[in-house]
């Protein structure tokens, strides 16, 4: 007769949960057009906000601003505006960039990211993120 053996697996705690849970990122970090990671993310933000009811800041962090462009912000308002570069480099505030299309989420669109991109060198990426991580956790409590 076979021995029967019992089997546990840790519980893994899922992105869609939120349980009291420190705000997460999700990245899309495919350097290849056309896989859809625009799409995507507009649509996992509006998933997560809509029907999850989770605080949502999605982020376009590509230079080409396809995703801010689908949400209708192409130009800048205004030159002297912030935007994602005062962010980044100058320590300005993140409230000041973020827009609320109408899907549920808010939204950072990458507007003068060639600066950013002309201005980082290779070491100070880390930096950057860490300024990004900070500022976004001095904006209002997100679960995403």
């Amino acid at each position: 007769m076979a021995q029967q053996v019992e089997c546990s697996t840790p519980q893994r705690e899922s992105i869609l949960t939120d349980g009291g849970a420190e705000p997460r990122a999700v990245c899309f970090p495919m350097l290849k057009g056309g896989f859809g990671k625009s799409i995507f993310a507009n649509t996992l933000a509006g998933v997560l906000a809509t029907r999850r009811d989770h605080d949502v800041l999605l982020v376009d962090l590509d230079p080409a601003g396809h995703l801010s462009t689908g949400l209708g912000y192409y130009t800048r308002e205004n030159e002297d505006a912030t935007d994602l570069a005062n962010v980044l480099l100058d320590g300005a505030d993140i409230e000041e960039i973020v827009k609320h299309p109408g899907h549920g989420f808010d939204f950072v669109p990458s507007l003068n990211l060639e600066r950013v991109v002309d201005e980082l060198s290779k070491d100070s990426v880390l930096a950057s993120d860490l300024k990004m991580k900070t500022s976004s956790s001095t904006a209002a409590r997100r679960d995403v």
